[in-house]
């Protein structure tokens, strides 16, 4: 059996925040992938929370250690917004036009790349 937490040399704290960062990361590129341009403005989104408790996140890094992938369920709190992409930044409180949470389903697997792990979010058809 392979120990992650020795073999990367990081305790497991930091190989859980690592995995909270892959999914953050996930997450945000989905959200990107859902920005739309309509009349010369954009809609987009941004995630406002991403929640995973540090029980699961545990489970997570150590089940990782015998098996090669896991799925998991996170529930994250995405404000959706406008812009002018003429604009410089998005002023984002006063241009929101919703907020929504569900819950979405992440792969999380060794990677044999830099990274110790990688995060998927899996389309809602696969479940």
């Amino acid at each position: 059996m392979e120990d992650w937490t020795l073999q990367s040399g990081l305790p497991e704290l930091d190989l859980e925040r690592h995995v909270f960062r892959a999914a953050f990361c996930a997450v945000g590129h989905m959200l990107d992938a859902w920005k739309q341009s309509k009349d010369g403005e954009v809609e987009a989104y941004a995630l406002k929370e991403l929640k995973i408790s540090p029980q699961r996140l545990l489970r997570a890094t150590r089940g990782l250690q015998t098996l090669p992938r896991i799925y998991e369920i996170a529930e994250i709190t995405v404000i959706k917004f406008w812009y002018d992409p003429a604009w410089p930044e998005p002023q984002l409180p006063d241009l929101v036009l919703g907020e929504f949470s569900f819950r979405i389903p992440l792969q999380i697997r060794r990677s044999s790349r830099d990274k110790m792990f990688a995060v998927e979010v899996l389309p809602l058809a696969s479940c």
